[in-house]
């Protein structure tokens, strides 16, 4: 009988189809760049990219695909602020409306002014201004009537009271200076994405790193809420259950780029959450010395006369010029 191959299909099929299921099911997985990187068979195995070169930063190339990555990642690690402040923000007014009634007449009319302005500020852009241009002379009221509080032996009001004030600090923060990310710039251009990539490069030069604590103490501070730890959890558990690609330790991993890039800013151009790179930019410490050394450093010197007449008539032939 002449030699058939499909009898042997026959007899193995089951064990074929488990072998070609796995490999297809390894190729997937591979070619999903495995969480969020790059396609592993353009990129990390044979060397090069499908995708086209944009820049290069230090001689490094950077593609499409790369920009595409920092754009997912900067949203992600912005929207995960804004609504965790937000969260922070919203307890904060609860708080403050169920403790109106006992503050002193002089404090109740500060905070009941700011609960109207931060509501009106919603209905228009001249609303808007008005409240935030109200914020410096708010601040200054609620610190008097922090002190206040204080003196009147009710350290829970006045706690409540400074809260508000840092919400009004972060309102400000995020409305006046900055532009459509909660730490600053865009992502509406590759230019906007190339500028965060240098950034990012400027930290790595100067071994600006943070372990996961250190991102974890810092979000907390910018919230400014015994609870964060609490609302952060809740809001990575909303973004992950949104996003079923995404993960907490990139998001912890996004942010952590977030923050290395604003301590990178503050030490080359004096920028910082309140204060954006409006000036020229400040030393570091090292400059600072090297400038002091320089300049400064005191040198004590004594003059001795060398009289060259002695020496003339044993020049015989006529120096050159070098």
């Amino acid at each position: 009988m002449a030699f058939n191959p499909f009898h042997s299909f026959r007899k193995y099929k089951k064990t074929m189809f488990a072998v070609l299921t796995i490999i297809c099911m390894f190729v997937f997985i591979l070619s999903s760049g495995l969480g969020g990187g790059a396609d592993l068979f353009n990129r990390r195995i044979f060397g090069g990219s499908r995708y086209p070169e944009v820049a290069r930063l230090d001689g490094r190339k950077i593609d499409v695909e790369e920009l595409k990555q920092v754009r997912n990642r900067r949203r992600m690690a912005n929207e995960f602020m804004s609504m965790l402040i937000t969260q922070s923000q919203s307890k904060t007014m609860a708080d403050v409306q169920a403790k109106l009634d006992s503050f002193p007449p002089f404090v109740r009319s500060q905070v009941e002014q700011i609960i109207q302005g931060r509501l009106f500020m919603q209905f228009g852009q001249q609303y808007l201004y008005r409240y935030l241009g109200s914020i410096p002379t708010s601040v200054r009221a609620l610190d008097a009537g922090a002190e206040m509080l204080e003196r009147d032996k009710k350290p829970s009001e006045a706690e409540l009271v400074r809260r508000l004030r840092r919400l009004l600090i972060q309102d400000q923060g995020r409305r006046e200076y900055f532009g459509e990310l909660y730490f600053g710039g865009t992502i509406r251009s590759g230019q906007d994405l190339l500028d965060f990539l240098v950034w990012k490069w400027a930290a790595d030069q100067r071994n600006i790193q943070l372990s996961t604590e250190a991102v974890q103490r810092m979000m907390r501070d910018e919230v400014g809420s015994e609870d964060a730890d609490e609302a952060a959890a809740a809001v990575v558990k909303y973004i992950l259950g949104r996003d079923k690609g995404l993960s907490a330790s990139a998001l912890l991993d996004a942010l952590g780029d977030e923050f290395r890039v604003r301590l990178a800013k503050t030490a080359l151009i004096g920028e910082t959450p309140k204060m954006p790179a409006t000036i020229g930019g400040y030393v570091t410490p090292y400059e600072f010395f090297k400038f002091f050394r320089d300049v400064r450093t005191t040198i004590r010197v004594s003059m001795l006369p060398v009289s060259a007449d002695a020496f003339l008539d044993k020049v015989t032939e006529k120096p050159t010029e070098e």
